[in-house]
């Protein structure tokens, strides 16, 4: 299990459980931009939303159908309102409907189109307030409004479109509340999702020879309210944004995991090489299973990373602790590698000098960003998933020499991270 602390040491968005890095995907779902980063108009360079209140929600039903390789068709339809109230400024309220298809009958003539049409009527798409259910019944004509810049191709106006899903009510939910926060800028934001259970589908249409279906489909739900306050410098670091590595299956029990990692780019000697990535960490990580005994990882690693053309480095060393020194406000680095120094399970130092030394200083040169959260997933059957941590970030420049690489660099692109994030699992499997 050593590579698991290994990868969750490298996450960059520091969220290392899949609840984490799930919280920041869907923070930044309802406006497309990261946790921390949403919007514009709040600072830090136009990238953070500006204070006041905002509630983005949607829910989605989806239907797959390659059963039958001379019928083959998608269809992902999603019900979304976004809802803006700005300290300064004037409110706004969007809600949509988009139908997102791909449909191919080759019986017919190779018959086969797609794209994303918004129905016509406000009733065409319907779900059942517990996610059990939900009908799309529409008529598509040349009139009908495109969405997501792809309009309908491939298909003789007008044409019909009905699906059915069914199935047993929500058993669970996710629910997360987080907190970013950096130099007099906060935002607080509340998610929940929930998804259907055991749902199933048939479509007709009448570019179709027969109904498709029943077959294994999904109803999802998305809910997010926001709160903002203050403007954010261009110093501040956005958070999230990324899928990190989980900490995989595991029995229930309590786990908890801390590491620090600094990180910087790093401009080789060689002009027509590519920049190799410098990752510094240290962790300390307790796995605690039900009725047995703890287990703790310590350990201090070095990874390499650079892609260069058709050769793509990924080396990992284990470091001795002293190697490795990390504040809130700077960390140093001082390493010397030979042959018998061990390296990571599952990478290699191909492409890397046998030996070499790496000596590098990173010192703050911004303000700290930290993002606080607590989570909670139901699963049904009195399994549950709860986690709570923070995450703390901030820019730094860096300073260094490798030896055969990078006689001497610096970068102003560098981070300083910090992850204590702690699990507790009851019940099966979510």
């Amino acid at each position: 299990m050593r590579r698991l602390a290994v990868v969750v040491s490298l996450v960059m968005t520091g969220l290392l459980a899949f609840s984490v890095t799930t919280v920041a995907f869907d923070l930044g779902a309802g406006r497309g931009v990261p946790l921390g980063a949403q919007g514009g108009g709040g600072g830090g360079g136009g990238s953070f939303l500006p204070a006041g209140n905002y509630h983005d929600t949607s829910v989605n039903a989806g239907f797959f159908d390659f059963s039958d390789p001379s019928i083959q068709m998608t269809v992902s339809v999603s019900d979304n309102t976004n809802i803006a109230n700005p300290l300064v400024g004037p409110s706004t309220s969007n809600h949509e409907v988009d139908v997102f298809f791909n449909a191919c009958n080759f019986g017919k003539g190779g018959l086969c189109g797609g794209g994303c049409f918004v129905p016509d009527g406000a009733s065409d798409f319907t779900v059942s307030s517990n996610l059990s259910s939900a009908v799309l019944k529409t008529t598509v004509t040349a009139t009908t409004a495109s969405c997501q810049n792809n309009p309908v191709s491939g298909f003789t106006f007008p044409f019909s479109l009905t699906i059915n899903w069914s199935g047993g009510a929500s058993s669970g939910a996710f629910t997360n509340n987080g907190r970013y926060s950096c130099a007099g800028y906060m935002s607080q934001t509340m998610t929940t999702t929930a998804s259907g259970s055991n749902i199933v589908a048939t479509a007709s249409a009448s570019f179709l020879d027969a109904p498709l279906g029943p077959i294994d489909a999904n109803i999802n739900s998305f809910d997010q309210r926001i709160h903002a306050e203050g403007a954010a410098p261009d110093s501040c670091v956005p958070l999230g944004g990324g899928k990190g590595a989980g900490i995989g299956p595991q029995p229930p029990g309590d786990y908890h995991f801390v590491s620090q990692f600094a990180s910087t780019p790093v401009i080789p000697d060689d002009p027509f090489a590519s920049p190799y990535n410098i990752d510094a960490s240290s962790f300390t990580n307790v796995f605690h299973p039900n009725g047995g005994p703890a287990t703790i990882q310590v350990e201090t690693d070095l990874h390499i990373f650079q892609f260069n053309g058709f050769n793509f480095i990924r080396a990992c060393y284990v470091l001795p602790a002293s190697a490795f020194t990390f504040s809130s406000q700077s960390a140093t680095l001082h390493a010397s590698i030979v042959p018998s120094t061990p390296m990571c399970e599952g990478t290699t130092n191909d492409g890397l000098p046998p030996s070499f030394t790496i000596d590098i200083t990173w010192t703050a040169t911004g303000p700290t960003a930290t993002f606080r959260f607590t989570t909670s997933i139901g699963c049904g059957g009195g399994a549950h998933f709860g986690s709570s941590g923070v995450q703390t970030t901030a820019g730094a420049n860096a300073s260094g020499t490798i030896s055969g690489i990078a006689t001497s660099f610096q970068s102003p692109q560098a981070s300083l991270n910090t992850n204590d994030v702690s699990f507790h699992i009851a019940g099966k499997s979510c």
